[in-house]
């Protein structure tokens, strides 16, 4: 039997049961969809693999950046700004001085592992925010801080990547496009009560052409960006960003779009994941259970602290200040998304690849557990319950 048809088959086969043991387990699908990866990929049965589930999964983790841009919502940036700013930088500076510090340890671009040791999963973060009852000022502080903190870390993210390929030069570069690109939402928004292609967007006659006109934007700005010398990532979020203007939030082009990414495309990506980590060779070789350890003490550590205090001084009580705290050491999509990018450009060696998937696996799980028990029992819990991701 052909190899292609029977890696294809696992893998649609792990995406389906994925969700009935996630919801057994109570843990996050991510979590089983990669340990559903390591099951078939090189740790145990090396079912999984090939040229055709690279090119799948590579797309996988296109369209993840491109829904992170979607889901990421700019004029969530609301109330007190200079609250939100407080609570962003420590999340992003704390643990980016964690990563240089780590970077001499395990010979890598100390921005590149900065980077994905600041990321905060945005989703997570409004899905308990929305699944309690807490202060407004909290949820805006909470949920604004959120925002900034993932656009700052694709930038970082961006910028690492290029650095650690030794293109200084489009490293620059990154930076500049970035700030030229993140203009187009905002000017898209001052623009939208003028442009016709809003009111054309909403006429549901329209929807699948408006489904292909958002994958071929998701090919152009990745392809962009590449020309420019910029690597696709930053292209693909930004095309999130900009058809999210278009789009009705939670309307039918949103839950198009998301069923297509979460229901095959993602899981596919995370399930490929866990299959390229060789857990045996990574933690036998040097450094290799020191690396998950280390990662993970001083990860997770970084941001609650950060944060923490950070939130503290900005007027919140120690329980509302944990509770941020933990909700920012939650990663996830963007996270996970650095670190294959790491393995596929060869800047992550394999035993730090593999510590750094189980240490973002480890904080989905930890975070927002412990954040949204921190919120409920400050507040209790939200009248209207919102499923984990």
């Amino acid at each position: 039997m052909d190899s292609t048809i029977v890696s294809l088959g696992a893998v649609l086969l792990a995406i389906l049961i994925a969700p009935f043991i996630s919801e057994k387990l109570r843990v996050p699908t991510i979590v089983v969809e990669v340990l559903a990866g390591v099951i078939l990929g090189k740790s145990l049965l090396g079912i999984v693999g090939g040229i055709p589930m690279e090119f799948i999964s590579y797309f996988g983790l296109t369209y993840l950046l491109f829904l992170s841009g979607l889901e990421a919502n700019i004029y969530d940036i609301r109330g007190d700004y200079a609250r939100s700013l407080g609570i962003a930088l420590p999340s992003i500076l704390v643990p980016l001085a964690a990563g240089f510090y780590l970077s001499g340890l395990f010979g890598i671009n100390p921005v590149f592992l900065g980077a994905i040791l600041s990321v905060t999963s945005l989703g997570e973060v409004n899905i308990c925010a929305r699944a309690v009852r807490c202060d407004i000022g909290l949820r805006n502080a909470l949920v604004g801080s959120a925002v900034m903190v993932e656009v700052a870390s694709l930038m970082l993210l961006s910028l690492g990547l290029e650095m650690a390929m030794g293109a200084r030069t489009e490293a620059i570069a990154t930076i500049a496009l970035f700030a030229l690109l993140f203009t187009l939402p905002i000017l898209v928004r001052r623009l939208r009560p003028a442009l016709p292609l809003v009111e054309w967007a909403r006429d549901r006659a329209h929807l699948e052409l408006e489904v292909r006109i958002c994958f071929a934007l998701v090919a152009f700005m990745a392809i962009l960006s590449e020309y420019m010398k910029v690597h696709f990532t930053l292209g693909a979020y930004m095309a999130g960003l900009v058809i999210s203007e278009f789009t009705e939030s939670g309307g039918e082009l949103e839950r198009k779009l998301m069923g297509f990414g979460y229901g095959f495309f993602i899981p596919f990506f995370f399930v490929s994941m866990g299959s390229s980590m060789e857990l045996s060779s990574s933690f036998w070789a040097p450094w290799g259970l020191e690396a998950l350890l280390l990662v993970a003490s001083i990860g997770i550590l970084s941001k609650v602290a950060g944060v923490g205090i950070a939130s503290r001084l900005l007027g919140f009580n120690p329980k509302e200040s944990l509770a941020m705290a933990f909700l920012h050491s939650s990663r996830m999509s963007l996270a996970l998304a650095g670190i294959e990018l790491g393995r596929a450009t060869g800047i992550i060696s394999e035993p730090l690849y593999s510590a750094l998937i189980i240490f973002s696996l480890a904080s989905i799980m930890i975070g927002p557990t412990v954040g949204s028990a921190l919120l409920r029992s400050a507040f209790g819990p939200s009248p209207r319950t919102v499923p984990t991701l």
